[in-house]
């Protein structure tokens, strides 16, 4: 149970409270939730270990007392608390809770440079952490790190940083040098570590960037979605380049590295904290995943049941695809939602939970249901691990559902330009992969094909999911333009085995070689154009591209989109076009005001590329 304490007990804004509540509402209520809005209720509520309770900082003075003992029991129990800070000033919870971190909302919307007209945003990442807080299955308390590292001049300060990851961090890590061992197949036993990595730790050292399997490594982890904390070690130069960037710069640098303790147990410190930020990641592809299921039972007529809201499971029953005459049971899949790798132990707990609830499997290997799936938002390739279990990614589960590619059933697909690049702000930057990957996915998932502009991060990302999504239909599904200013001919020719690929001649100089290219993508007829973060002008030092960009689509008279959730230059562009004296007039698309406004404010990002799709098809 989800419990909230009314606004009205806060000495806060009533009005901002209840709005910012009533955002986070669509998502929270993935948990049965109680609102505390008398002093009776907050007096007789007993909460447990497995509750959470929600509340704003600080409370009204005359009602401190009774809110104060209901926090008081609720430590005591065990219970999640769940404090929300509106101002700066407002960071410390009351009484018993005063240690825990409250929800900052000032420090989100600067981290991700979002404007306060965008607080449904911030909204959304608070429900998402309070149900990770919750919920055992979105849970990351001990997260499987994978150390990817070059050996040539890497390998002793990797050990020594492994060693001290695995002390805080309870033996989760892998490093191939020490877990591979003597005669086991080197990639096959590395590929499956990857598999059931959390998160990547990249140690870039000066040699790192001549290392195909780094490359490789980064790639595969772009791709599935696996957060990268990028900590990049040594002087800048010299230095050879990374083929990949996992960001539009490293997380954490230092320019020398002593192999003391001290300076070890600061870098592992300052790896596990920043890993721990980016693996909810997970938790918005699981949350994104079980909308999708949601949508889909809905649009097909089928029922989908909630069996058990805190562990995650649900049951999906439809009509059967058997094409006989005779009467047949509805198919039946039992569904458990995870933001993380599924144990044995939690196999072995929904085995228990389908006995239990006489679902089976029963004598004679009879049971209610097909098939029981444990949707891990990072598998790869499908994991059975029983007679009816299977460890499967949501997207794949998902296309089962839909039958043939609907590409395979339409003459021309819908392509979609993605513009954009990462924004300043660090926050910004995983906000953006996410947004990448979610509307990249559902829009080849959809049957359309995507248009973009060569990029060190989202290339690879983009080819992976690509390799997801429509396996063998890479190279008619993804056409990426590239320079030949930034691409070496090797390169290109990597790239172009892969996907298509049109390279766009270099020019006088990287700018203008820029224009070039995005002059040719602009004009490569595109059903619809959707921009995504981007710098910012800086302070009047950058000229963001993503303006270039959005121009040259309109010129083409392309439908135009923005998505103001991951932050950076296209929320600024949408702030500007809600304020036209007709509102969004200038993108030149279908969408309604409400429904560009969505766009602008949601960080449902498989929900904005649906939304996208239907508005121009």
């Amino acid at each position: 149970m989800l419990y909230t304490i009314d606004p009205k007990f806060s000495d806060v804004p009533q009005t901002e409270a209840e709005e910012f509540l009533g955002a986070a509402r669509a998502l929270l209520e993935a948990v049965p939730l109680a609102t505390l809005a008398s002093l009776e209720g907050i007096i007789s509520a007993d909460l447990t270990a497995a509750d959470g309770v929600i509340f704003f900082n600080p409370i009204r003075d005359e009602f401190s007392e009774r809110v104060e003992a209901l926090l008081d029991r609720a430590a005591a129990a065990g219970a999640v608390p769940l404090p929300i800070a509106l101002r700066v000033e407002w960071r410390r919870p009351p009484g018993a809770v005063g240690e825990f971190q409250s929800f900052d909302v000032v420090d989100h919307r600067r981290r991700r440079a979002l404007s306060e007209d965008q607080s449904g945003t911030i909204a959304n990442a608070f429900a998402r952490e309070a149900l990770s807080r919750i919920q055992p299955t979105y849970s990351k308390d001990r997260l499987r790190l994978f150390l990817c590292h070059r050996r040539e001049d890497g390998e002793e300060l990797v050990a020594r940083l492994g060693a001290r990851l695995d002390a805080l961090h309870e033996e989760h890590v892998f490093r191939d040098l020490i877990d591979v061992q003597a005669g086991e197949p080197t990639q096959e036993r590395i590929a499956a570590a990857l598999e059931t990595a959390d998160v990547l730790i990249f140690i870039e050292t000066p040699e790192a960037g001549d290392s195909w399997w780094i490359a490789h490594e980064i790639s595969q982890a772009l791709g599935r979605n696996i957060p990268i904390v990028w900590v990049r070690l040594g002087p800048e130069h010299p230095r050879k380049e990374l083929p990949f960037k996992p960001a539009e710069s490293p997380h954490i640098g230092l320019l020398s590295v002593e192999l003391d303790d001290p300076q070890i147990q600061s870098l592992a410190d300052a790896i596990l904290q920043q890993a721990f930020e980016m693996s909810r990641a997970h938790v918005r592809i699981s949350e994104s995943a079980l909308r999708s299921l949601k949508t889909w039972a809905s649009e097909h007529d089928a029922d989908f049941e909630t069996l058990d809201a805190k562990r995650m499971i649900y049951a999906l029953r439809r009509q059967s695809n058997d094409a006989r005459s005779y009467p047949t049971r509805p198919a039946t899949d039992i569904v458990q939602m995870f933001a993380h790798h599924p144990t044995p132990e939690d196999l072995a707990l929904l085995d228990e939970f389908l006995v239990e609830s006489g679902m089976g499997p029963h004598e004679r290997e009879c049971r209610a249901f097909d098939a029981a799936l444990l949707l891990d938002p990072t598998a790869t390739g499908q994991r059975s691990v029983g007679d009816w279990s299977v460890v499967e990614h949501p997207e794949r589960f998902l296309q089962t559902l839909d039958g043939p590619a609907l590409a395979e059933k339409e003459e021309a697909p819908a392509t979609l330009l993605l513009l954009g690049a990462f924004p300043s702000e660090r926050l910004s930057q995983q906000e953006v992969m996410l947004a990448v990957h979610a509307i990249s996915t559902t829009w080849l998932r959809l049957g359309g094909s995507i248009v973009f502009g060569g990029h060190p991060t989202f290339t690879p990302l983009l080819v992976e999911a690509g390799r997801l999504v429509v396996p063998g239909a890479e190279r008619e599904r993804l056409t990426a333009f590239q320079s030949r200013w930034f691409a070496s001919p090797a390169a290109l020719e990597e790239l172009a085995s892969q996907i298509n690929v049109i390279p766009t001649p270099q020019a006088e100089d990287r700018d203008s070689s820029l224009t070039v290219m995005r002059t040719a993508m602009c004009g490569f007829g595109s059903d619809a154009a959707l921009a995504i973060g981007g710098r910012t002008e800086e302070g009047g030092t950058h000229r963001p591209g993503v303006d270039e960009e959005l121009a040259l689509a309109r010129a083409a008279g392309t439908p135009s989109f923005l998505l103001g959730g991951p932050g950076g230059r296209t929320a600024e562009l949408a702030v500007a076009a809600r304020l036209e004296e007709a509102p969004w007039a200038s993108l030149s698309n279908p969408l309604r005001d409400e429904e560009n406004e969505q766009l602008f404010q949601t960080d449902d990002y498989e929900a904005a590329a649906r939304l996208i799709w239907g508005s121009i098809r």
